[in-house]
This record gives structure tokens, C-alpha cells and sequence, in this order.
């Protein structure tokens, strides 16, 4: 049996001062839940402050990167999308309906496990 290891890398332009103190124990949690991997074998990196446009705006945005050797996603990619949005949505104070809209539409139209989400705050 493969263990699970996922690894998940978030840059955003949000500035450190609006990231809760706990933020990176709740994702590993998360993700170690999202994924069924032992919380030994998650890996959450987060960069603040990060200069970012895109579409011309500089709306607070996050770029999330996942790796992972699950085959959870193949099966069930919307749901997936939706929680990880809800997630940060309700740890990082995005507006949830744009964040899932667009992890949404990457995570069903793109074959890596690279994800953009946008939001104006």
C-alpha cells in the first residue's frame, strides 16, 4: 500500500499581519484530512506578501501549488474545489464564491495540480 504525501504551496499577496497564527497547523490538518495522508507526510509552505497581478488588478490573490500521489482528485475533483475553497475562504477572509468559481475551473480543466485563485477583497 502507497502512503499519501502531498505537498501544498501558497503565495499570495495578503500581508503576513491578515494570516492567522495557527493558519499553517489548520491547512496541514486540512489537507492531511482532504487527502487521507498522515499529517507526517504533508508539507504546507506559505509566502506572504508577494507581488501579484493579475488581469491588471492586484485584488488580494492566492497561487496555491498541490503535489500529491493520491488518485482522490480523479474522482472527485468539484468536491475537492470546494473545500479547499471554503477553507481558505474562511481562514484567509476571501470571498468564498469567487475563490470556488475558480478553483473550480482549474481543477476540472487543467491536467497539473496547479491552482490560481483570485478574489477581490
Amino acid at each position: 500500500m502507497t502512503l499519501t504525501h502531498v505537498t501544498v504551496i501558497l503565495r499570495t499577496n495578503v500581508p503576513p499581519e491578515s494570516i492567522q497564527k495557527e493558519f499553517l497547523s489548520k491547512m496541514t490538518t486540512f489537507v492531511s484530512n482532504l487527502f487521507g495522508a498522515e499529517t507526517g507526510n504533508v508539507v504546507v509552505e506559505l509566502h506572504t506578501n508577494i507581488q501579484m497581478m493579475r488581469a491588471g488588478s492586484t485584488s488580494h490573490m492566492i497561487n496555491m501549488n498541490v503535489h500529491h500521489n493520491s488518485d482522490k482528485v480523479a474522482t472527485a475533483k468539484v468536491e475537492l474545489a470546494g473545500s479547499i475553497a471554503q477553507f481558505l475562504s474562511r481562514e484567509i477572509s476571501m470571498p468564498f464564491d469567487s475563490l470556488k468559481h475558480v478553483m473550480n475551473l482549474f481543477f476540472i480543466s487543467r491536467p497539473s495540480t496547479e491552482y490560481r485563485c483570485t478574489s477581490n477583497r
